[in-house]
């Protein structure tokens, strides 16, 4: 898997998949957009500078991005991303985030991020609602 380096107590967020790589890969996506974006975007456009918002603020230490050619955040990855490991197979890019080694530098990456608004509730509610997706999705 290309992940398995990733390690379990770091920020991690997928782009472009479907939500069921997270139960596959037993992660918690960091970001309230978490899967299919650009096929979200593409059905509600409004959604593209709340994505790219989301995901500029540097939240995630780490992406995985499905055609990353492609995606509409992959300006913030060139600019606040190293690329860590690429399977050419399934054209999936992990990127890792990008440390500055000066004050000027931070400036670069927002860390004044928030998460999904998942900590002012007692459970996260975005396993809730990758559970709602995936049961709804496979029952028959």
């Amino acid at each position: 898997m290309i992940t398995k380096d990733v390690p379990s107590n770091e920020t991690f967020v997928a782009y472009n998949v479907c939500p069921t790589y997270y139960i596959y890969a037993d992660r918690r996506p960091c970001y309230r957009f978490f899967a299919t974006q650009d096929w979200a975007i593409e059905n509600g456009p409004s959604l593209r500078q709340k994505v790219v918002d989301c995901y500029r603020s540097g939240r995630a230490e780490w992406i995985l991005v499905y055609q990353y050619g492609q995606s509409n955040i992959n300006g913030v990855l060139d600019e606040n991303y190293e690329l860590y490991r690429y399977d050419e197979k399934y054209d999936l890019s992990l990127f890792k985030r990008k440390h500055y080694n000066n004050a000027q530098d931070e400036n670069k990456t927002n860390l004044s991020y928030r998460m999904c608004r998942c900590d002012i509730y007692d459970g996260c509610h975005c396993r809730n609602l990758l559970f709602l997706f995936l049961y709804f999705t496979y029952v028959e």
